[in-house]
């Protein structure tokens, strides 16, 4: 059975690499070259009628929608293209709900460019983001060492580094199959993977542990 789920798990981590490696990842609306249309209504709004009216107009796009100001007059739509039609569209609709004379100054719109996904992980790769888990890192497996040292302490580090490696290959594997979209909260599940590994691993440990006292004892009796 073991053998079944590993050799499984090796399928799905190659065809997760090979998906990347042909096709890249599919990355979130707000990493791709995309378009910025800025909303401006002058008085306190609701986002979620903006938001209705952003995919009313752009249909079946996906958008984001988000406040610029605190004080709710500003929005920022995120699509990944619109066209004059759409843009005219939207002028329109806008100034109708909210009565807007002039519909010029509703809206401006810029084209944003693609976000590197190297710049994605940029801010986890500093100095000050990667120490604090190295050093954590290096600490749960010295203990683990330490407290496992009857299964081999060196045997345990190792299996240890690699579940995680594993782990965390499945994931952007899984990501990489299924297409999902690549976005912040990418890197948070990868460190939640990276969390339950080590709990997982430790309890596996702990079990191996117990087996291994028990022969013992049997073999003394």
């Amino acid at each position: 059975m073991k053998k079944i789920i590993y050799i499984i798990l090796a399928v799905v981590i190659i065809v997760g690499i090979t998906i990347t490696a042909i096709m890249g990842l599919n990355v979130d609306v707000i990493y791709k070259t995309h378009e910025e249309v800025r909303v401006h209504i002058g008085k306190e709004t609701n986002i979620k009628e903006i938001e209705a009216i952003a995919k009313e107009v752009f249909e079946n796009k996906k958008i984001v929608v988000s406040n610029i100001e605190e004080f709710n007059d500003l929005f920022l739509i995120k699509v990944e293209s619109c066209s004059e039609e759409e843009i005219e569209n939207l002028k329109q609709k806008v100034a109708e709900k909210y009565e807007i004379e002039d519909k010029e100054t509703i809206i401006t719109k810029n084209q944003i460019p693609n976000l590197r996904l190297r710049d994605l992980i940029k801010p986890y790769i500093m100095p000050e983001y990667y120490m604090p888990l190295l050093v954590s890192t290096a600490l749960i497996l010295v203990f683990m060492a330490v407290r496992f040292k009857n299964l081999g302490s060196i045997k345990v580090c190792i299996q240890t580094v690699l579940m995680i490696g594993i782990a965390e290959l499945l994931l952007f594997s899984i990501i990489a199959i299924t297409r999902y979209p690549v976005n912040r909260y990418v890197i948070p599940a990868g460190l939640v993977v990276y969390t339950g590994t080590i709990i997982i691993t430790n309890m596996q440990f702990m079990k191996n542990l117990e087996a291994q006292k028990a022969l013992e004892n049997k073999k003394e009796e």
